[in-house]
């Protein structure tokens, strides 16, 4: 049953910057005091029921960040900068570890695809308020990126048994439901089967309508990798249209506003239930 009291419009920005890292940054903040002036709270205030972190966690977070992500911090500065505040107080330090396990992605090797091509697939799940957003990057002296990153929602190796304090029934029901899927189309897998695959509602897929929990589609991703070509459906993949992306799309901001149902999970304790 869809939950339709006090239903949110569920809005996406594709923001295209290029320039430096800190010159990025800016033009993100910039974007938002432009478009969505009501938003900037949300990166400058503390994660709910948690304070601001000290300026020594801060500190560890921030070069941890930036052994991985080099540049990242300067992007953060220069997002912090425009909007006056510190960049230890931007939520993305906050939220760096945050560990809700609700998303699903697969890779496809070139063997097991029709076209011999790579692919990666990627779902979002989460509230209808957590960032709306694809951003396309063009750093200065670094490669250009669409925030290509890979995850699992539960550990799958003995080894690390002992550190899956979030493993759900739903995220075992939806591992299987690709698995399956892609086992039974492979070698022959393309691109049409993974955009059917992604659009396939839970159980049977990783598309999910359950937004007041927490567990709704925000975004699918499909990556061919052979080709550097992206396609994002917004919003749940079943209700909307898939739209294809490059690296050398124009620099500037469009709005995609997505249709969306907010359904009541059948058997939450079921669906929450701790493996």
């Amino acid at each position: 049953m869809e939950n339709s009291d006090h239903k949110e419009p569920m809005i996406f920005d594709i923001h295209v910057t290029e320039g430096t890292h800190y010159e990025v940054g800016k033009q993100r903040a910039i974007t938002f005091k432009e478009h969505y002036p009501e938003d900037i709270d949300y990166y400058i205030t503390p994660m709910e029921g948690k304070d601001f972190l000290c300026s020594t966690e801060a500190h560890k977070r921030m070069m941890m960040i930036d052994k991985m992500c080099p540049g990242f911090t300067d992007e953060i500065q220069g997002f912090a900068d425009e909007i006056n505040t510190e960049p230890e107080k931007i939520v993305c330090y906050a939220n760096s570890f945050h560990t809700a396990p609700n998303c699903c992605q697969f890779a496809v090797l070139p063997s097991n695809t029709s076209d011999g091509h790579f692919y990666v697939g990627r779902s979002y799940e989460y509230f209808v308020r957590d960032e709306r957003s694809l951003c396309i990057t063009r750093v200065k002296g670094k490669p250009k990126h669409m925030g290509f990153s890979l995850a699992t929602n539960h550990y799958l190796s003995n080894e690390m048994q002992e550190f899956d304090e979030y493993h759900f029934w739903h995220s075992e029901m939806r591992y299987t439901a690709v698995w399956n899927t892609l086992l039974r189309v492979a070698p022959n897998v393309d691109h049409d089967k993974i955009t059917n695959l992604m659009s396939t509602k839970y159980p049977f897929g990783p598309c999910c309508h359950f937004y007041s929990s927490g567990m709704g589609t925000l975004r699918s991703m499909i990556f061919d990798v052979t080709d550097k070509k992206l396609k994002v459906s917004f919003g749940p993949p079943d209700m909307n249209e898939w739209h294809s992306f490059d690296f050398d799309e124009p620099v500037g901001i469009q709005e995609v506003v997505c249709k969306y149902e907010d359904v009541h999970i059948d058997d939450p304790d079921q669906f929450w239930r701790e493996m």
